[in-house]
């Protein structure tokens, strides 16, 4: 009994080899596992090794080149998701400007044609170009950020 637990201890502490799953889904979105892949997706086997531990806790090798195409992958995958957010918060902004703009069109529709009445029309107008600029400049910062993202991602 002692030579078999022994044995195992042994063998816990050599570095192994194995082969993982690379599934990738429809919508592109890639996840690593231990079985194949299942359903309508692309299947790649890509081999790993694994270093023994060495301490309290396991560190993998990240000079591997398994190690660098995940955290590559991973990194791809996570800006893709960044840049539809980042799109779709653009979007979301220049519909929120839109529904500002037109409640402040439908009050300016209601100025009487007197000098009190011309003061809250221009000052109406002068809101709506602080709401325009306002989502301008929000948009600007997500275009920005956006160019970033998809200059990282072409450099992956």
């Amino acid at each position: 009994m002692r030579y078999i637990a022994l044995a195992l201890a042994v063998q816990a502490g050599v570095a192994g080899a194995g082969q993982m799953y690379v599934c990738t889904d429809a919508e592109g979105k890639k996840s690593f596992q231990a079985m194949p892949c299942a359903g309508a997706v692309s299947s790649e086997v890509r081999a790993y090794e694994v270093a023994p531990a060495t301490g309290d806790s396991y560190r993998p090798s990240t000079g591997s080149a398994v190690y660098q195409q995940m955290r590559s992958d991973n990194r791809r995958a996570q800006l893709q998701r960044d840049i539809r957010k980042s799109e779709l918060q653009i979007e979301k902004y220049q519909n929120q400007m839109q529904a500002e703009l037109a409640a402040l069109r439908k009050k300016k529709r209601y100025a009487a044609n007197n000098q009190a009445g011309a003061t809250w029309e221009q000052s109406i107008s002068t809101e709506m170009q602080a709401v325009t600029s306002k989502y301008t400049s929000l948009m600007g910062v997500e275009r920005d950020n956006l160019t970033m993202m998809r200059q990282e991602l072409a450099g992956l």
